[in-house]
């Protein structure tokens, strides 16, 4: 072998070396990011952050003790990204969670083993020992829906689901045209941690809404707060069969007309047992004997006329925005208020026949409030002369008897849990609502996360913005390229 061949043989030697090398560098290097979370190989950068996850999901998987198994329900080549990286980032916050990706086309029959209902492709299905449930792919959605008034206005009326708003939207839109729009909101994660919660909680509260006495019934968005609580809401008929022993709670939601004798007889015996009532009046409809005397029994009667403050909210003395200092303190919450429109006043008797009951003023009036018979737009005439007092329009009486607990919450406003007024309170009103019937009915605590707009909110310019700009960028700025190249022609020939 010559030098020229030895040389060549060297060369081709640290070649097949460093090629060798490398290729195992590079094996090393993916091995290396097949073991970073999808958290860091895939960041976030939008300004929606759809697929991030909220500290209230954080903290609630931080306590997570049973294992369970997320199954990603999808066609191969059809997933959605933002589905897909939520999910990895669940599995990532807890080693209790397994997401598995199952192809329907292959696995026929794994969507009927949990549920009955035909699922969209990116649908999940959360499964635990104790029970699964389904969240299908449109479910992760949500509708803010908008009414533009006469004045060009745009009023938030209220957020709704996927179900609502297909059944709704399209009502509205034929009877009002172009004055109602909507936003589209991604609230995948609230619906999943909700379906988490609901596969390992010991606690599934059933909620009852009484019925046959003209009762209003809850609104669409308030069942779904409800629902995503994890709380059972179902009309009940209480003379045809009487209040069911799992009850937890029930709800009579401003009744017209008055219980039958055999209706207030199961109410009594079921706050006897350790029942929880939630009941909202109207200062119009009080003609209420046989309801009203259960009530009068534990020490809570109801007073005349509205109440007014002296500081109006509105423009109108009648919206009254209660001091809920006692509330807030008893459940929790801090950060909100709420609005209790035409509410009247509530009396307490604390020698009331049935003994030991404690009452906490939830909702009150400041000491400056007044009552008035009829109400008028703006402020009421001769308001200086009427007498102040300090008004209670929301009451929780509780009563202990050996190892039972009856609540009776009392709020004197009909409006309290309506989209309107909670949209007056951004939402506090249905929070009080919600960890009220949460402290009613035991449940632990409330997932409330917040749903995400789709769609990044647009730069609006006004005319005289829009003017320069377009002369910036449509003059200006061409002028100046063209003003710079004749430059440096003319430059150039000079030189030349």
């Amino acid at each position: 072998m010559n030098e020229n061949q030895k040389r060549k043989l060297k060369y081709g030697s640290y070649s097949i070396i460093l090629s060798t090398i490398i290729v195992l560098i590079a094996i090393a290097l993916n091995l290396l990011v097949s073991l970073i979370p999808v958290s860091a190989k895939r960041l976030d950068l939008t300004k929606l952050k759809l697929s991030e996850i909220s500290q209230v999901t954080k903290d609630y998987l931080s306590t997570l003790d049973e294992n369970i198994t997320i199954a990603h329900i999808c066609i191969t080549g059809e997933e959605d990204d933002t589905v897909t990286d939520m999910l990895a980032k669940y599995s990532e916050l807890s080693d209790k969670i397994e997401v598995v990706n199952i192809d329907p086309a292959v696995r026929p029959t794994f969507v009927s083993t949990y549920t009955d209902k035909d699922l969209e492709s990116n649908s999940v299905i959360i499964i635990s020992d104790k029970r699964a449930k389904a969240v299908d792919y449109y479910n992760m959605f949500t509708f803010a829906l908008y009414y533009t008034d006469d004045q060009g206005d745009t009023i938030f009326q209220g957020e709704m689901s996927y179900s609502d708003f297909q059944a709704f939207y399209q009502y509205y839109k034929s009877y009002f045209g172009t004055y109602y729009s909507y936003d589209t909101l991604f609230a995948g994660e609230a619906a999943i941690t909700s379906a988490i919660d609901y596969v390992t909680t010991d606690n599934l509260p059933k909620l009852y809404t009484s019925t046959g006495h003209g009762e209003a019934e809850l609104s669409d968005a308030l069942l779904s707060n409800l629902s995503l609580d994890n709380i059972d809401c179902s009309k009940l008929s209480i003379v045809a069969s009487g209040i069911p022993s799992d009850a937890d709670c029930l709800i009579i939601n401003s009744p017209v007309t008055d219980f039958s004798q055999i209706e207030s007889e199961h109410l009594a015996s079921y706050l006897s047992n350790g029942g929880n009532v939630l009941l909202m009046t109207d200062a119009d409809n009080l003609d209420l004997p046989l309801l009203l005397k259960i009530m009068e029994n534990y020490g809570l009667t109801p007073g005349e006329g509205y109440i007014c403050e002296s500081k109006d909210y509105l423009g109108q003395t009648y919206m009254v925005i209660p001091d809920i200092s006692v509330a807030s303190d008893t459940l929790g919450i801090s950060g909100y208020s709420v609005v209790t429109p035409l509410a009247h006043p509530i009396l307490i008797n604390k020698d009331a026949p049935i003994k030991g009951i404690a009452y906490l003023q939830m909702f009150k009036s400041s000491p400056d409030a007044y009552t008035v018979e009829e109400i008028h737009d703006g402020e009421n005439e001769g308001e200086d002369d009427l007498e102040k007092n300090e008004y209670t329009m929301g009451v929780l009486a509780t009563v202990e008897n050996s190892s039972k607990t009856s609540r009776i919450m009392w709020i004197s406003s009909s409006a309290f849990a309506t989209d309107e007024i909670n949209n007056f309170s951004t939402g506090g009103n249905y929070l009080y609502f919600l960890t009220l019937i949460e402290r009613m009915t035991n449940k632990s605590s409330s997932l409330s996360i917040m749903s995400k707009m789709l769609v990044e909110d647009s730069l609006i310019l006004n005319v005289a913005q829009e003017v320069f700009w377009s002369v910036f960028l449509c003059v200006i700025i061409p002028g100046a390229v063209v003003g710079v190249g004749l430059a440096v022609v003319i430059s150039r020939r000079r030189r030349s």
